[in-house]
């Protein structure tokens, strides 16, 4: 149950990279406690996937985009050797 909550709270902060989501916002929308989401954050802002800006809201950090590159590094790396071997 938790590790969905984390996972809905990157979908909610998804788009949002500019003014964030405010923390009462992402709570309802993964129908959680304010108390509860803040630790979810907490947790996630601990490993870099998402960040707390200046005006209090949340957006996501900089480890999605890392993992998002690595995946696409893999991709271009598995299209080459498919390639080499056409």
């Amino acid at each position: 149950q938790a590790q969905q909550r984390v996972l809905r709270i990157l979908l909610v902060l998804a788009g949002h990279e500019g003014d964030g989501v405010a923390q009462s916002a992402i709570a309802r929308a993964i129908k959680a406690s304010d108390s509860r989401a803040f630790n979810d954050l907490r947790n996630l802002a601990e490993a870099g996937f998402v960040e707390k800006l200046a005006n209090g809201n949340w957006r996501l950090g900089p480890k999605p985009v890392q993992i998002a590159l690595a995946h696409q590094t893999g991709l271009a790396r598995l299209k080459a050797q498919v390639e080499e071997i056409q």
